[in-house]
């Protein structure tokens, strides 16, 4: 698969994007290659037809393209392993990939119908559906880890002690009303404290360590890889992880379609939704083969992948997990109304 590596600037900003929010011009593509080797064996892919549709001859499936714009980052590594190991092909789809690092050129592949599925953040998916934007979610990607991975950072001799404490300071949230935002407020409010009173500033993850340092705020919301990076360089002291205390599995980024695209290819999404389900099943049981692959479509070195914990990877999504965020989200201002689960995720009409 033909793809540039990212830059240090570009995984900075696909975090960023990832945490909902920025934009970028920068883009990359990537082709699924012909050939693909799969646990089984290799399958050989016979020339397309003009419908763009192939036949295998191993399995004498039906192919189907699919093209799929995606942010490179920890959230979606799992297509990736699926590729590499022939799961979307045994599934009858010729991956076509597109990295993109604008938050709204992703939303515009996947409304406009130039890509089939693109990538999000559940929150700005809920919150595009509620403003009346024509997507549906496929899939989820991940959920974040209520241990490890995210946490808020603050000095060592701060008297911040506690989320409660946060009221009435300044946190550094990446991007406003996305899920550090959401998880920060979450916790605050979980642990007593008035939510209202915080100061949310949105900042790039590889700044925000010198903001710290500097006081220009109080805490800071960090995700991996930057988290290990700053625990140890700078030996910042960590609340915790703010996503524990949400009482719910929250949902980080996710696989969305457009509305149009879901109702006439639902087979296209049938297929998809069931490659990520075996992609994310295989990168769970295949830990070492995840974390070999992470280097190719990130940054990141094979010693700092040995170091971090990585998202929950799940398709699946919980009609609570939808609520419950939803309900925080119209609590703290963001939404004017809660879309219905419906609403939010496609519903496989032949299931």
């Amino acid at each position: 698969m033909k793809r540039n590596r990212v830059s240090a600037t570009g995984l900075a900003l696909a975090l960023l994007l990832a945490a909902c929010g920025g934009t970028s011009t920068t883009s990359t593509t990537a082709e699924a290659p012909a050939e693909v080797t799969t646990t089984a064996g290799t399958t050989d892919t016979t020339a397309a037809p003009s419908d763009g549709t192939t036949t295998t001859a191993a399995a004498e499936v039906e192919m189907m393209d699919i093209k799929i714009s995606l942010i490179p980052i920890l959230d979606f590594g799992p297509l990736y392993l699926g590729i590499q190991e022939g799961i979307f092909e045994a599934h009858g789809l010729n991956v076509e990939t597109e990295e993109l690092f604008s938050s709204p050129g992703l939303v515009s592949a996947a409304t406009s119908g130039a890509s089939d599925i693109a990538t999000t953040s559940a929150t700005q998916a809920v919150t595009g559906i509620s403003n009346g934007l024509p997507i549906k979610i496929v899939s989820n990607g991940s959920f974040s880890p209520t241990e490890g991975n995210t946490e808020i950072l603050v000095l060592p001799d701060s008297d911040i002690q506690s989320f409660a404490d946060l009221a009435g300071k300044t946190v550094s949230t990446v991007a406003l009303q996305g899920l550090f935002h959401l998880g920060t407020l979450s916790a605050v409010e979980a642990d007593g404290g008035d939510w209202s009173t915080v100061e949310a500033i949105p900042g790039q993850q590889p700044e925000l360590a010198d903001a710290l340092a500097a006081g220009r705020v109080d805490a800071i919301v960090i995700q991996e890889p930057f988290l290990s990076q700053f625990l140890r360089d700078y030996g910042f002291r960590s609340l915790g992880n703010p996503y524990a205390e949400l009482g719910y599995s929250i949902p980080a980024g996710v696989w969305i379609s457009s509305i149009e695209q879901t109702e006439a290819e639902a087979e296209k999404m049938r297929r998809f939704r069931a490659a990520m389900a075996e992609a994310n099943q295989f990168a769970i049981d295949n830990d070492a083969a995840m974390r070999e692959l992470i280097p190719t479509f990130t940054e990141l070195t094979p010693e700092q992948v040995a170091e971090i914990s990585l998202p929950i990877f799940d398709g699946n999504l919980p009609e609570e997990s939808i609520t419950a965020m939803g309900t925080s989200m119209l609590n703290f201002g963001w939404l004017s109304y809660i879309p219905s689960y419906t609403q939010v995720v496609w519903e496989d009409p032949g299931a």
